[in-house]
């Protein structure tokens, strides 16, 4: 780890004490990102899953004349849904 990332590894939690601010792990993050609705590439997201099958459809604008995907979306979009996740806009 570089000294910049030992330095600020210490601070933020000094900085933050008192309002609760403490390290947490990775498994941690992970837990918490899932009970948001947040996608994490590799488990909810891959190169297999369309934004529609990751409940991302709030994110896709099909109206746009143009724009590099549109056709494999449009589809997507036409075909059943293999899979679905939870919509849960930011």
């Amino acid at each position: 780890m570089s000294p910049a990332a030992i330095a600020g590894s210490s601070s933020v939690p000094d900085a933050g004490g008192d309002l609760g601010v403490r390290a947490a792990g990775y498994c941690a993050l992970d837990a918490l990102s899932i009970e948001a609705g947040r996608r994490t590439w590799g488990a909810e997201l891959g190169p297999d899953e369309t934004p529609f099958e990751a409940g991302l459809a709030y994110a896709v604008s099909l109206d746009k004349p143009a724009f590099i995907g549109r056709e494999a979306l449009l589809a997507a979009h036409s075909q059943p849904l293999r899979s679905k996740r939870p919509a849960n806009p930011p």
